[in-house]
């Protein structure tokens, strides 16, 4: 496969998985109330657009993943180690979330329908697991360090324009941190970080002539 094709499949990825997640944000915020997630996950976990949702939400995150993979074959020669250790670590984060999202597809129904397991889904007891917390503080730290990173090196490159970087960066850093202060918080950053990829999948098709 020639560069440009590929460099023009991952524009396309990363511009249907921006539309994806941000989809998948404003249906969420839609459909669940807040008080609720906080509050007693087992009513919600089971219905089916939770399911469908997250299913959206998994797949627009593998499709970021390659997509991303093509902006860096952009940035590669000029970003050095920076864009190097940016995108490596951008890319583990998105991994942990795919991971996450799994258990919110498979594992929380499978909780909410375990009459023995349930009240770990009451008052968010199973993120207090040290094993969790740990899982949950690795992929934070892996979004904040790739972000910065990544973001940096498309700011500072001339292929992509500086402001994709800034919204990813503000993006990412709300949707990271969002949880600790609210709910609704993260899924602003992702509205933001979706705003930003859709920029540099529009820039990364406009490099790769048909």
């Amino acid at each position: 496969m020639e560069a440009t094709t590929l460099q023009r499949f991952c524009g396309i990825a990363l511009g249907l998985g921006a539309v994806l997640i941000a989809a998948y944000s404003i249906a969420f915020s839609l459909l669940f109330p807040v008080e609720s997630l906080v509050r007693d996950l087992r009513p919600i976990v089971s219905q089916p657009a939770w399911i469908a949702l997250g299913l959206t939400a998994f797949v627009a995150v593998l499709l970021m993943m390659i997509g991303l993979g093509g902006v860096y074959s952009r940035l590669a020669r000029s970003s050095g180690l920076l864009g190097l250790v940016g995108f490596l670590a951008i890319e583990l984060a998105y991994l942990l979330q795919a991971a996450k999202v799994t258990w919110e597809v498979c594992v929380y129904p499978m909780l909410a329908r375990n009459a023995g397991a349930a009240s770990l889904l009451v008052g968010r007891a199973m993120m207090k697991d040290p094993g969790v917390a740990t899982f949950r503080l690795v992929a934070m730290l892996s979004i904040l360090v790739g972000v910065v990173l990544f973001s940096l090196a498309i700011a500072l490159s001339r292929t992509f324009p500086w402001l994709a970087g800034l919204l990813i960066f503000a993006g990412a850093v709300t949707y990271g941190v969002g949880p600790m202060v609210s709910i609704a918080l993260a899924h602003v950053g992702i509205l933001v970080l979706a705003m930003g990829c859709l920029i540099l999948a529009r820039r990364l098709l406009q490099l790769a002539p048909a």
